[in-house]
């Protein structure tokens, strides 16, 4: 073996530039491979929202760690135009609990699918949820995502702005609507010129697992 010739190939430009590119790409490639490995002894994912929006409750780990019967979340979602953080809450449910399962239904594609989850006059849209178990469902709309701001200028009609998540919020109480054994009523009066009840009500006592019935006391006995 010729040391001298060897060390002198070291001065060549071709080796020089040549070796320091293989060099530096054997380098990366060995970062990349470790962090790989790191990444991959890491037991979850970190929650580094500052709001924690990736983070269950106690009162829905409870909910999950109880649950008896087998629920699914049907999301609406157009091929191609999921929404990601929607996605990431609800694999937090399936990881707490096998009992959840999440399966997509492209609306424009299979509009025939979603006929029997009318509710109230209202069928679920593009971008909603549908929590189903047995024979009970709840809907849960894009809107009913957010917390919004009020109205501007107070006018009722006035722009609004997202303000806060709240998917966490609805979603539990649809999983406890759909799974309870018993769930208590609320009649809403009719036949005397009552006001009409604020939706937001509704839907909030619906999201805590009340029945919203009219009940008109006219006809009824």
């Amino acid at each position: 073996m010729n040391l001298g010739k060897i060390f002198q190939s070291f001065k060549n430009p071709k080796f020089k530039y040549g070796g320091y590119a293989a060099l530096v790409s054997f380098v990366v490639i060995a970062l990349v491979v470790a962090l790989n490995v790191l990444v991959g002894q890491i037991p979850a994912k970190a929650d580094l929202t500052e709001s924690k929006l990736f983070t269950l409750s106690e009162q829905t780990t409870k909910l999950l760690d109880g649950l008896q019967q087998d629920v699914t979340v049907y999301t609406l979602f157009e091929t191609g135009k999921e929404m990601d953080f929607v996605q990431q809450i609800l694999e937090k449910y399936q990881l707490r609990s096998k009992r959840i399962q999440v399966r997509n239904i492209d609306p424009y594609r299979n509009p025939g699918l979603l006929a029997k989850y009318k509710e109230e006059n209202r069928e679920p849209g593009a971008n909603s949820l549908i929590v189903e178990s047995g024979k009970r469902f709840q809907v849960i709309g894009q809107y009913d995502f957010f917390n919004y701001s009020d109205p501007q200028g107070g006018d009722p009609f006035g722009q609004r702005y997202a303000q806060s998540v709240k998917i966490e919020q609805k979603l539990t109480g649809a999983l406890l609507a759909v799974t309870s054994e018993k769930q208590p009523t609320v009649y809403v009066l009719q036949g005397h010129d009552e006001k009409a009840f604020p939706y937001e009500l509704r839907e909030q006592l619906r999201g805590e697992n009340y029945v919203i019935e009219d009940l008109n006391l006219l006809t009824a006995p």
